[in-house]
């Protein structure tokens, strides 16, 4: 498979009516939310992300869903596939790989996994938020349901979530019979998987239920210089709950799970290189070390050739633990999540692409939370009103590392830089982080007449932060690097007049409480506390049984924070303040046809403001996170979902979103951002479509034919629109064909992903301008597989 170096994004050429061809053409296909084709009508999609369950159709929310059956069909293993279904729902798996769940939902969210910064959309297992994007992308393991939430949430449940929420349910346990399943697969490049789950009844009141899973695939990208592979997957997880229902009315259900996974980063090549001497890096990087004067001829054009010069590492280990309480009082209901989660994980990437040790990156982050959230909700005034009150609790601890080779050589004479050597002059970006956050919120849903409904609902935010810092610049390995010596006519480098910057052999404190030189008025420790009230208003339109509209206004909230990678070590870190948005939203859900077609559209505008952008500094050669801009989005999303004949289903899906920046701070401006440029990943079009047919041979069970598309336009991965970190349009074509017995106890499936071996980026950094290189990490290749899936 061949890649260009270069990728360069069109400009918008692209029009509605070509995304419309592209629905038409592919007209057959089933979305999320979408049920087994039958002859009959859709069957009806019961929600409980909204803490108020019903039918998908009666609740006023752009919201996207999956079952288990769905995500198998659909060959889904990790949570970020689902993106190429779900409209306004985007992500990058960035430079790591693995599971790094990098979310956006209408064109807001988060692309940078340091620890500093928040996701911007939330993510939820069996109720408990996941505070990092480290290991947000979940394994598929014994999932009951996927929900994804569009647009701000914080009024019915868990921490404020300013994009939009994912909300990932397992199974619960129940009394009622021994049931499992064991599923076995291989795939290309030496993979295999094996899961299994297991329900336990241990008496009337008392029920476990077992699931655990087991994957092993070598990457898509071949070291030139060793046996290592990139994209590599090895991870074993395991989850058990026990269920004890005390009474009729009082239930209790303890979990724990875990995942351990020892992959490999993802494949990196180096797409673009500056090595001259001119501004502003000189040729150099940001601690003044000169680049190797070849580290251009590693650019590579073919995923098999990995020019990487570090030890490819995408170590996680996750786990937690969670109290849940349900209590029937009568006129209301009481639950409860008491929640602890832990994570540990060391990333290794390599943003040069090359085999000399100058922009390797490694990541070190130790992360444990604790969360506690009540809600009380019933129903008054003969179930005219239905009735939420919360309280949430959230408290981290982070110690986060991140250091990255910003130059190599072996001693200044006589220049002699050494590939695969893997010594470097390291700066280490140490801190610690707090947080803690609370809350307070009401929804409130009243039936003014029996078609027409309002909901009101408030959430107060109270966020608080401290973050310590200890950098330093470790340069035992005796690299070189030198500044110009303050003399006037001072020639260009390599000739005669510099001065060494770092001391060789030895570890220099930089912001750190151990630097004696750093001014008094420069703390290393900072704290600061922010809050907001964040108000949601929605009319409903029950028009009958089949048509429904709403309209609603919400705002949205994340709170603030300082800088994970500052840059300059004698100047105060500068706070960049909470962002916030205001959404307006029209929607309409239907059915038709005695149920046998189903439309949901909807159109939001959001008012988006202090948007915490990570833009690039030039002159100084570092990111950093700052409030950057003020934008308006809007957007157009839909999704049709038809039985067309007996047994064969089909939905399409579209999106139109518009990003618009309206101001821009000074910073913005400095790290190349213009007005007319598009959010980070945020597509101006998308589309899918699915199409499946069940083929009923009686006794000898079923044939189910699958076959879906999904398709975006043209994508940049950086704020700035970089030349080189752009993603042209292309569509992913995947394929199953199953059999499944007449008693459904035995399923097998032989699939095919990326059928047409499509060439794409999955991520890519421009910062050729700061740092003079570019690179981007290679998608995924055709991929063949089979499963065998046993239920009892």
């Amino acid at each position: 498979m061949k890649l260009s170096s270069k990728v360069i994004c069109n400009t918008r050429q692209t029009t509605l009516a070509r995304t419309l061809a592209v629905l038409s053409a592919a007209s057959a296909l089933a979305l999320p939310g979408m049920a087994q084709a039958q002859a009959g009508s859709l069957e009806e999609i019961v929600v409980t992300a909204q803490q108020l369950t019903g039918n998908i159709q009666d609740i006023p929310i752009a919201i996207s869903t999956y079952s288990e059956a769905q995500l198998e069909s659909l060959s889904i293993n990790r949570l970020s596939d689902i993106t190429r279904f779900t409209p306004g729902l985007t992500a990058t798996p960035g430079p790591n790989g693995g599971n790094e769940g990098l979310f956006y939902i209408r064109g807001i969210g988060q692309n940078d996994g340091n620890a500093a910064t928040d996701p911007g959309v939330g993510t939820y297992l069996d109720g408990v938020y996941m505070g990092r994007t480290s290991g947000a992308s979940l394994d598929t393991m014994d999932i009951q349901q996927v929900e994804v939430l569009r647009g701000p949430q914080g009024t019915l449940f868990g921490r404020n979530t300013i994009g939009g929420a994912i909300n990932v349910t397992t199974k619960k346990p129940d009394t009622e019979a021994l049931a499992g399943q064991v599923k076995a697969g291989v795939m290309e490049r030496n993979g295999y998987k094996v899961q299994s789950s297991v329900n336990v009844p241990l008496g009337q009141d008392w029920a476990m239920r077992f699931a655990g899973l087991h994957t092993e695939q070598d990457g898509w990208g071949d070291s030139v210089y060793t046996d290592d592979t990139y994209g590599d997957v090895d991870t074993t997880g395991g989850r058990v709950k026990l269920l004890w229902s005390a009474s009729d009315e009082l239930q209790f259900l303890l979990e724990a799970d875990g995942t351990r996974a020892r992959g490999t980063s993802l494949p990196t090549i180096l797409t673009a290189f500056d090595g001259s001497p001119s501004l502003p890096h000189r040729g150099a990087t940001p601690l003044a070390a000169p680049f190797p004067f070849d580290m251009g001829s590693e650019m590579s054009k073919d995923e098999d050739k990995i020019f990487s010069s570090i030890d490819p590492k995408n170590d996680m280990d996750v786990w937690g633990t969670a109290l849940h309480i349900d209590w029937d009082l009568g006129r209301a209901q009481l639950s409860s999540i008491t929640a602890y989660r832990n994570l540990n994980s060391y990333t290794t990437q390599d943003f040069d692409g090359g085999g000399y040790a100058v922009y390797d990156n490694f990541m070190d982050q130790d992360q444990d939370q604790t969360s506690q959230e009540l809600l009380l909700k019933g129903n008054a005034f003969d179930d005219r009103l239905e009735w939420l009150v919360g309280l949430y609790y959230y408290e981290e601890s982070i110690d986060y590392t991140n250091a990255i080779n910003l130059g190599t050589n072996i001693n200044l004479q006589p220049f002699q830089w050494a590939k695969l050597d893997g010594r470097g002059l390291r700066n280490n970006q140490r801190f610690h982080l707090d947080v803690e956050s609370e809350a307070v919120f009401t929804n409130l849903r009243y039936k003014l007449t029996d078609a027409v409904a309002l909901t009101l609902g408030a959430r107060y935010n109270y966020e608080k932060k401290k973050q310590n810092y200890d950098f330093f610049v470790d340069n035992r390995q005796g690299i070189f690097s030198f500044i110009p010596a303050p003399f006037p006519g001072n020639p260009p480098w390599p000739s005669p007049g510099y001065v060494q910057l770092f001391a060789p052999g030895v570890i220099t404190p930089t912001l750190s409480p151990d630097n004696p030189f750093l001014p008094p008025d420069v703390p290393t420790k900072y704290d600061e506390d922010w809050d907001k009230v964040t108000p949601r208003a929605v009319v409903d339109w029950q028009l009958d049984d089949e048509l429904m509209f709403y309209a609603s206004y919400a705002e949205g909230f994340k709170s603030g924070g300082w800088n994970g990678r500052p840059q300059d070590t004698f100047a105060s870190v500068p706070t960049y303040q909470p962002e916030e948005v205001n959404t307006y939203e029209v929607g309409m859900k239907s059915e038709w046809l005695d149920r046998k077609v189903r439309l949901n559209t909807s159109y939001f505008f959001s008012d988006y403001t202090d948007i915490q952008l990570l833009v690039l500094n030039p002159a100084t050669g570092f990111f950093e996170t700052a409030n950057a801009a003020e934008a308006e989005l809007q957007g157009i999303e839909l999704d049709i979902t038809a039985v067309l004949v007996e047994n064969l289903q089909a939905t399409v899906t579209g999106t139109w979103t518009d990003s618009k920046y309206t101001k821009l701070s000074t910073a913005a401006q400095i790290a190349g951002i213009d007005k007319d440029d598009e959010f980070p990943l945020t597509p101006e079009y998308t589309a899918s479509a699915i199409l499946e047919y069940t083929f009923d041979m009686g006794n000898a069970g079923s044939i189910v034919a699958h076959a879906d598309y999904s398709w975006q336009d043209h994508v940049y991965y950086g704020a700035a629109n970089g030349e080189y970190e752009g993603q042209d349009s292309y569509g992913l074509t995947n394929l199953r064909l199953s059999w499944i017995s007449a008693n459904d106890k035995w399923t097998v499936a032989g699939y095919v992903l990326n059928a047409a071996d499509e060439d794409y980026y999955s991520n890519g950094q421009d910062v050729v301008n700061g740092l003079g290189v570019a690179f981007a990490g290679v998608g995924r290749p055709r991929e063949y597989g089979m499963d065998v899936i046993y239920s009892f």
